[in-house]
């Protein structure tokens, strides 16, 4: 399960800006991405995905994970793998990372 705030989660943002007619099928995929995340990721604790209110195309996602090890188990499962090649084609601009940030206040 999914859990609440966590002081020693590393938390990703991830930022992304797809072409408006892949919006649909980004949208479809990180919600996919989102459930097996939940199922398959013991080292997982959040994963948000977000659409910006005035431009359809821009996305962020928020993932946390319990220990830094997280982050290398999530990126080495077949549906992030499978995600993550489907991305060269939907992306306008590669996605950007702002990384390991941690939970001050909640």
């Amino acid at each position: 399960d999914f859990v609440g705030p966590m002081e020693d989660a590393l938390y990703y943002a991830v930022f992304f800006d797809i072409l408006p007619q892949h919006v649909v099928a980004f949208a479809q995929g990180l919600t996919e991405e989102a459930a097996a995340v939940e199922h398959l990721e013991s080292k997982t604790a959040r994963f948000h995905l977000w659409q910006n209110t005035t431009d359809a195309s821009r996305w962020v996602v928020l993932e946390a994970f319990r220990e830094a090890a997280g982050r290398e188990e999530h990126a080495s499962m077949p549906h992030y793998l499978k995600i993550r090649a489907q991305l060269e084609e939907w992306q306008r601009s590669p996605r950007s990372h702002d990384t390991g940030y941690s939970l001050i206040l909640s």
